[in-house]
């Protein structure tokens, strides 16, 4: 019975313990995509010029340059929490494809 259900068991470790560290594991990469593309500092600095060039060029190309980096790390962050998804259901999923390829 210590086994299955225990504090160290087989269900705690499957049903527990393994998907906090996936969504743990998805929580970073959120984040490290955020970091590496700067999104807060992108957003916070949008219509500055970049290079500290001050012509009207310079503005349009830092605002060109930042929204596409906006824009990059959304889509990264969107593909880290797609993933965590996709893997936790896998995960939980697994175990019933398995069982139905015993059954058949």
């Amino acid at each position: 019975m210590g086994l299955l259900y225990g504090e160290h068991g087989f269900l705690q470790w499957w049903a527990v313990r393994i998907p906090s560290q996936i969504v743990a594991m998805g929580k970073r990469m959120v984040f490290l995509v955020g970091d590496v593309f700067a999104i807060q500092s992108m957003v916070q600095h949008i219509t500055e010029p970049i290079f500290q060039d001050p012509t009207w060029q310079g503005r349009l190309i830092g605002i060109a340059i930042r929204v596409s980096r906006i824009v990059i790390g959304l889509l990264g962050q969107l593909f880290a929490i797609v993933f965590t998804i996709v893997l936790l259901v896998l995960w939980y999923g697994f175990p019933l494809l398995a069982f139905r390829g015993a059954v058949l």
